[in-house]
């Protein structure tokens, strides 16, 4: 009859596991980059970790990084995002003198800075403490069991004192007999082993996907992925594989074009794509000193040098730089076909002219189709967003087969009021600055989605914090991968139908397993209450439930956690649960209750309670599959054995013809109810 309580420890000792190592990755992980930085002691340059900065060290700040502390500029600038402690959108730029506070995103540029502030006193400790912290992850899930768990909790500890009282005083069962009826209606009213079970299929999920090189930072972010209708792509990254070449240069002007992007190459040595690929093409030069410098920000969307011999030249997107009509009439024919283009130029008279137009070709990954087409097939809407001209994102769009491609949005040209009404029917959204792509994913969920969002930059972690999920890569920013939930450690996004089905697989399994555990938690508490109100003698020791339940639930449900099933998880875990668990659960206390009244031998009931779990297994896990066979055929064979060869050790009596014909009689009319219901139900 002490069985049970092996469950109950493993529950205990997992549930308190869990807890504290939730507590120890909310204390760790932080927003605030914990990487190594490069610091400047007894002039001397040296890698160290975050965590060994002291006051007064030198750093060299660079471009996507971010701040861990709070330092004093004392050579150079930087353009710094403080979205993430501000809220405020609007890049600054930190010269000489400046503070750059600690969270702080480095967007651009290049300076040296004396650490001012470390640990607890620095502003990122002291006053942005929920925009530092790691996000918990929503689940459902868990929000679920927790709530039915709490209710148990709180029935618990009445209706076994005064099943207790009823059973002693009232029926006069004598001690022992009241404790062991007191514990067996106790124990049914706990799963036990459901906390447990979805422990283990969540951590199984977790090592399968290390098997593909997928990081899972938190268990129920696999949960959340099987739920999402609508993933964001940052084009970047994403549907291009990061790399971009130069495919052609049209010079409007008299210059020599490579010596003046050779000399803006040299400035900005150290950059993104985009910037690599104007080195690999353009190379670097001495040619031109530069006198003032102006870093490319997402905001204006060009960067500026101003050469001694050249004046001010400008280089970006075209947009805010190009007003020749016949430029961009040019312009639009290579934007129409899927390219990013640049313009060149200076200012003459007060108005940009362009000096060239130069055409860049993003790489797109091999395998974007297949992955777009994956999402699709499985119902996830698909949108992309990306800082890039929309028309060249919407052309790549159609490159790889994305729906509606020709629903785009130039975000640089609408207001954010313009924006949140625009959102359900837009595909594309161009010219995003990094607060809009947080809105974006906010407006959708406040319209009920369920919202991925994958990015690997500096300018993606708003939205990565705000999605449902975030994914990122390996190769992305510090800050993006702090915030994902799911991180491609081979940058491969191919990788992401096998996480879907992964999170899918193992949902619909535990969806599955929780309607098992519940039954016994529903009928006992009913029956207990029961008993209680009509003066029963509780009809279960704890081993006869103990039986039940191993093989009806505990080993089945486990060994079918395993069992594939991609169906996409829509309806809420209460509902899916309680549909399969409700009618079960009162046709099993219902009979219970009339075999009481009859005062039939107990042993009827604890064969008609074993008779409609076997039944209910079938019914909720369908036993369609081979594999589902090979585990619910000899599970329901092995419980027939140990009721016939240990019913002296259960406390089982040899029934009459009779009692055996009332216990048929019973069972039939029991499934009988429980077909008409479930026909009902799935009407």
């Amino acid at each position: 009859n002490g069985l049970f309580i092996i469950t109950v420890i493993c529950n205990i000792l997992v549930g308190l596991y869990q807890e504290i190592k939730a507590k120890k990755i909310l204390d760790k992980l932080k927003i605030i980059n914990q990487a190594k930085v490069e610091v400047i002691r007894n002039n001397q340059t040296k890698i160290i970790p975050g965590d060994e900065i002291v006051l007064d060290d030198l750093i060299l700040l660079k471009a996507s990084s971010q701040a861990m502390v709070d330092i004093l500029i004392t050579e150079g600038e930087m353009e710094v995002d403080e979205a993430l402690l501000t809220g405020e959108s609007d890049n600054v730029i930190k010269k000489v003198d400046d503070i750059i506070l600690s969270g702080s995103l480095l967007i651009g540029g290049k300076a040296v800075g004396k650490v001012i502030r470390v640990g607890n006193e620095s502003y990122g400790n002291t006053i942005v403490k929920e925009a530092k912290s790691f996000k918990k992850q929503h689940s459902e899930l868990r929000l679920s069991i927790d709530r039915i768990l709490k209710v148990v909790s709180v029935l618990i500890v009445p209706v076994g004192l005064l099943m207790f009282y009823n059973q002693m005083y009232v029926n006069n069962s004598g001690l022992n007999n009241s404790i062991i009826t007191v514990v067996a209606a106790m124990v049914g009213m706990i799963p036990e082993g459901l906390v447990f079970l979805i422990s283990i299929a969540l951590a199984i999920s977790s090592i399968r996907l290390s098997k593909i090189n997928t990081l899972v930072q938190q268990l129920f972010g696999i949960e959340t992925l099987a739920r999402v209708d609508t993933i964001c792509f940052d084009k970047t990254g994403t549907l291009t594989n990061n790399k971009m070449k130069v495919k052609k240069v049209i010079n409007y002007s008299s210059y020599n074009i490579e010596d003046i992007i050779g000399s803006f190459n040299r400035v900005f040595s150290e950059g993104n794509a985009t910037n690599n690929a104007l080195k690999d093409y353009f190379g670097e030069n001495n040619l031109y000193k530069e006198s003032e410098v102006v870093y490319f920000s997402s905001s204006r969307k060009y960067s500026s040098i101003t050469f001694d011999d050249l004046g001010t030249i400008y280089l970006g997107a075209y947009q805010n730089l190009c007003f020749d009509e016949e430029v961009v009439k040019e312009i639009n024919t290579y934007t129409k076909e899927g390219y990013r283009v640049l313009c060149l130029s200076k200012l003459a008279k007060d108005k940009s002219v362009a000096l060239a137009i130069i055409i860049i070709e993003d790489e797109l990954r091999d395998n974007a189709e297949e992955i777009i087409d994956y999402f699709y097939t499985q119902e996830v809407n698909v949108k992309v967003i990306s800082g890039d001209d929309p028309v060249t994102v919407s052309n790549l769009a159609k490159k790889v087969k994305i729906r509606n491609y020709n629903k785009y949005l130039d975000l640089s040209k609408v207001s954010d009021e313009e924006l949140v009404n625009k959102v359900e029917d837009t595909v594309i959204f161009g010219r995003v600055k990094p607060y809009q792509k947080k809105l974006i994913v906010k407006t959708l969920q406040f319209n009920k989605h369920v919202v991925a969002m994958s990015g690997d930059g500096i300018n993606d972690v708003l939205a990565l914090k705000q999605a449902d999920v975030g994914i990122s890569v390996f190769s992305g920013s510090d800050g993006a991968k702090n915030v994902s939930e799911i991180i491609l450690m081979d940058d491969d996004f191919s990788h992401m139908s096998a996480v879907v089905n992964e999170g899918r697989r193992v949902i619909n399994n535990i969806n599955k397993a929780a309607c098992m555990f519940l039954i016994k938690t529903i009928f006992s508490s009913i029956l207990a209450v029961a008993v209680i109100l009509f003066n029963f003698n509780y009809p279960f020791i704890p081993i006869q439930l103990t039986i039940i339940s191993a093989f009806c639930v505990g080993i089945p449900t486990t060994l079918l956690q395993l069992e594939s099933d991609f169906n996409r998880v829509k309806d809420n875990f209460i509902k899916n649960v309680f549909v399969n668990t409700v009618p079960s659960a009162l046709m099993i206390v219902l009979g219970i209750i009339a075999f009481l009244i009859f005062k039939v031998n107990n042993t009827v009931i604890v064969l008609y309670t074993a008779i409609l779990y076997c039944f209910t297994l079938f019914k909720v896990y369908k036993a369609d599959s081979t594999y589902k066979k090979a585990i619910i055929y000899p599970n329901i064979i092995l419980l027939g054995i140990s009721i016939v060869v240990f019913k002296d050790y259960l406390g089982l009596d040899m029934l009459a013809n009779m009692e055996y014909l009332g216990l048929l009689i019973a069972v039939l009319w029991g499934i009988l109810i429980l077909k008409i219901i479930d026909r009902f139900v799935k009407k």
